[in-house]
């Protein structure tokens, strides 16, 4: 019986992969982090998206993917272009 309740637990903890998190300048879509539940991520504007869109947990606790950043855009200043 012992073996049976500490298996139910495993499972129980194992299906749970904890939050992912939130990129700086960027937002996290989903708040279930459960087996099989899906999160995904985008970045305000003007910044863009590194690493992984989606991300997808597994059996182990462990996050499919990469952990996703949002990066400024490069912008090329004006007065460079006309040479001030």
């Amino acid at each position: 019986m012992d073996t049976l309740i500490n298996y139910r637990f495993f499972l129980a903890t194992a299906r749970s992969c904890g939050n992912p998190g939130t990129p700086k300048n960027g937002e996290k879509i989903g708040n279930s982090y459960q087996y099989g539940r899906v999160v995904k991520f985008t970045c305000n504007t003007g910044y863009k998206l590194h690493g992984s869109k989606n991300r997808t947990c597994q059996t182990n606790g462990q996050w499919i993917g990469t952990q996703p950043t949002c990066k400024g855009k490069t912008k090329i200043l004006f007065s460079f272009l006309i040479g001030y």
